[in-house]
């Protein structure tokens, strides 16, 4: 390739410019001699970015290193993603269009990221992505990542060539790695010395959700008047043994707003997974950050879609919504236009239930356990729930009574106007039969 630079410059006049393809050649044996020279990780990763935004000026990338085996690839180079997407952000295989192409260890061009039920945004109202993994060996050691929010999108040739530059790199990166000659780029395997608690956790978390360990119960929705069934809860919970093995254990788990979005999307296919049409209304907990992210409402739609589900069959449920109110004020009222209902879930724990129920117009409000345990023997109770009731008949928001554990309890919710129950008491939660 040098040889090829020099002949080319040869031709190039004294006085004049370097024409566009010595530019590139120069710029391609310079990233070509820094991984010749087993440079930093980031050097590398830096002098990539250079060239790809010669070949696709503006395009935003990242370069993300990794070994399989570890469960995810880490990113080591960016331009133009978003600011969680930042030096040291982690992405698990499987995960994303990203995660996809490490995993198949094949290059994945999406000429349309909104109708790919993988995508994860990266970048503000993209149009399309092109991940190139790293291969030498037979192994993956990283991914090259683009995407962008220009309708202009890369031609065969220019996609062939930085593929090239990809495979030319893979065997430097490939040093760095456990397993290579040279010393590794950073503790990859998850239970590595030296890590705090609290990141092998999450790390385990990753792997859990890369491999596809969870597992999901369904806990009926029924009238408190006939007793019929109307839907079904989705608890998603991690293996027994785990520390998410509980459905709000997993809701809760320590993440940023990328791997929220991440986690949510993976509890979603779980779930449909495990759901049959025709059975009633789905009913799933969702962190209302991942439901203001750009993208989740495509993501949603093909997922259900493979699924053979309507958008009218399933039913967000917002924890906490209250807190969320100005946040997730917008994204609420496009969900509801697109057909998919929310519903405040644990109501009547948090000082801002009332605004979110006033503000978010939900379908469904669920009364937590703990403003139902007793209900029958507080008069202030069944006042506030009767309350509630008088103005969800006017709004077209049905109450459901959560944790109801006694026939007593069951009764005075059903003379306070409370429509719809969810319990021990009507049906726990347990696989669905086909």
């Amino acid at each position: 390739m040098g040889q090829r630079t020099v002949r080319l410059l040869r031709r190039v006049s004294v006085s004049g410019r370097l024409p566009p393809a010595a530019v590139r050649l120069v710029r391609e044996n310079a990233v070509l001699r820094l991984a010749a020279g087993e440079p930093r990780p980031g050097a590398l990763a830096a002098s990539l970015l250079r060239l790809i935004d010669y070949v696709l000026p503006g395009c935003p990338c990242e370069v993300l290193i990794g070994d399989p085996r570890a469960g995810y690839l880490e990113v080591r180079g960016t331009r133009g993603f978003r600011a969680e997407r930042g030096l040291g952000c982690r992405i698990p295989l499987g995960v994303g269009i990203t995660g996809a192409a490490a995993r198949r260890a094949r290059p994945i061009w999406v000429p349309d990221v909104s109708a790919d039920p993988r995508y994860i945004p990266g970048v503000a109202r993209a149009h399309w992505e092109l991940a190139l993994p790293m291969c030498a060996r037979g192994r993956v050691v990283g991914v090259i990542d683009l995407e962008s929010a220009q309708q202009r999108r890369p031609t065969l040739r220019q996609r062939r060539y930085l593929a090239g530059i990809t495979a030319a790199v893979a065997p430097a990166v490939a040093r760095w790695l456990p397993g290579g000659s040279a010393a590794p780029l950073h503790a990859l395997p998850s239970g590595a010395k030296g890590l705090a608690a609290g990141q092998r956790d999450l790390e385990q978390l990753q792997t859990l959700m890369v491999n596809r360990r969870f597992s999901a119960a369904y806990q009926p929705v029924v009238e408190l008047d006939g007793r019929r069934v109307v839907g079904y809860e989705a608890a998603v919970a991690a293996p027994k043994g785990t520390p998410w093995d509980t459905p709000a254990r997993l809701l809760s788990a320590p993440r940023d707003a990328q791997f929220a979005a991440a986690l949510d999307i993976a509890r979603v296919q779980v779930a449909l997974a495990g759901f049959r049409p025709g059975a009633g209304r789905l009913f799933l907990d969702i962190h209302p950050a991942t439901l203001r992210r750009p993208g989740f409402a495509g993501v949603l739609q093909s997922l259900l879609r493979s699924h053979a589900l309507s958008a009218g069959e399933l039913v967000l449920e917002l924890p906490d919504a209250g807190a969320h109110v100005e946040a997730v004020r917008r994204a609420a009222a496009a969900f509801r236009a697109a057909g998919v209902d929310l519903a405040l879930d644990r109501f009547g724990t948090g000082a801002a239930d009332v605004q979110a129920l006033v503000d978010l117009r939900p379908a469904y409000v669920k009364l937590d356990a703990a403003l139902v345990r007793g209900v029958e023997r507080d008069f202030g109770r069944r006042t506030y729930i009767e309350s509630l009731c008088y103005y969800t008949r006017r709004t077209g928001t049905a109450p459901v009574a959560l944790g109801m554990a006694t026939a007593e309890e069951l009764n005075a919710l059903r003379r306070c106007g409370v429509a719809y129950g969810q319990g021990e008491l009507v049906g726990p939660a347990a696989p669905l039969r086909a």
